[in-house]
């Protein structure tokens, strides 16, 4: 294995583990907000430890038990409709106040119990395949053909009409395995798909075009080879984004040391806090401030392997960028600013992008996974002959 995407994996692990709650829990991010716990990070730690088990830096016996930690704790949160609230307190595993249910963050966790599930299989499969198919889908439905992204104070807000992350909604929505709890394909045909193009690279983006777009949903499914209905190609249209987004970068780098540095415009920790709004053309209304996201040159990995090796070494050649838990996870060297940690669900991506990159692990172990694959089917996207 390469040297540099072994520290990596070592690395996102030992956070993983280490920030792990009495509540089975996992941090959102270190080294702030200690008693902050998001549902989509314990989700991406259910993955690691499947990676960890597989690539034999966890023994698959501990692997095991803290997967089991994380899963028995679950039947213990609140949630509603079998779905889960974004942010939880670490100590007291109750939701924050100011924390929405979220059905993306809901379906980032059913992810990880579905590699645990299919991973280690037996009784843990069946405490995690409770907790997948607990989620009645309708809830998010209304009036309107899209459905709702969150539910804050008793009311439903926002929706998925704009194409974004969200793909592996529709799948698993689709697939469940209680036919009362599903939902059609109509809300997966409904939402916009915006077709724009950078450098040549014609692609369906995003309103931000941040790169998470294209990897989160797409490194746990595999569509690679596959088109729905009317000939769109997922796992392409990630790969053209990516090359875009790398392009962009390249030929912006004249003034920007960050450009210089590496590429990888998406959601993260910036020089004046967080920041969901961090993309390149074709976005309508990105932010381009020279802030690169770390983690999108591993999660790319399976997408643009060359340009994103050479973005890893990069940044692993820079001692600064360095944290206990691998790679920071973003800078801007324009604006003479270091991360000074890392996020859950960032390293998360990092380990499953990795794991595709090497032996396509993660899509191998769900390529089978009934509720993907019926849900795949019912919303007729399908492998080309």
């Amino acid at each position: 294995m390469n040297e540099l995407l072994e520290k990596e994996i070592r690395g996102g692990l030992s956070f993983f583990k280490e920030g792990m709650g009495k509540n089975g829990l996992v941090r959102d991010r270190y080294p702030r907000d200690k008693d902050l716990s998001s549902i989509a990070s314990s989700g991406f730690a259910l993955a690691a430890f499947a990676i960890g088990a597989h690539y034999h830096y966890l023994e698959e016996e501990e692997a095991k038990r803290l997967s089991l930690q994380i899963i028995d704790g679950a039947f213990r949160l609140n949630k509603e409709g079998g779905f889960f609230y974004h942010f939880y307190d670490m100590g007291s595993g109750q939701q924050k106040p100011f924390s929405e249910l979220s059905d993306i963050d809901s379906c980032l966790f059913y992810m990880g119990l579905l590699v645990s599930a299919n991973y280690f299989g037996g009784s843990l499969a069946e405490k995690a395949y409770r907790l997948v198919d607990e989620a009645i889908w309708p809830i998010w439905t209304s009036a309107s053909p899209f459905l709702y992204m969150g539910k804050r104070n008793g009311r439903f807000y926002s929706f998925w009409q704009d194409y974004a992350e969200q793909l592996m909604i529709y799948v698993l929505a689709a697939g469940v395995e209680n036919p009362d709890y599903r939902l059609g394909k109509a809300y997966y045909d409904a939402f916009a798909r915006p077709v724009g193009s950078y450098d040549g690279l014609s692609f369906i983006h995003s309103a931000m075009n941040g790169l998470f777009v294209y990897f989160f949903s797409q490194n746990f499914i595999d569509f690679r080879h596959t088109k729905d209905g009317r000939g769109i190609d997922w796992h392409d249209n990630s790969r053209k984004a990516i090359l875009a987004d790398w392009s962009f970068c390249t030929q912006n780098y004249q003034g920007s040391l960050s450009y210089k540095k590496g590429w990888g415009l998406s959601a993260c920790d910036g020089p004046d806090g967080y920041c969901g709004d961090y993309g390149c053309q074709p976005g309508m209304n990105y932010k381009s401030d020279g802030t690169i996201a770390v983690y999108c040159a591993f999660a790319s990995l399976p997408f643009a392997p060359k340009e994103s090796l050479r973005a890893i070494e990069s940044y692993f050649a820079d001692g600064s960028f360095l944290s206990p838990y691998g790679l920071i996870d973003s800078f801007n060297l324009d604006r003479a600013w270091r991360d000074d940690g890392v996020i859950g669900i960032d390293k998360g991506i990092e380990l499953v992008g990795i794991s595709n990159y090497l032996d396509e692990f993660i899509w191998g172990l769900l390529a089978k996974e009934k509720r993907i694959v019926e849900g795949l089917s019912a919303l007729k996207i399908k492998k080309e002959d």
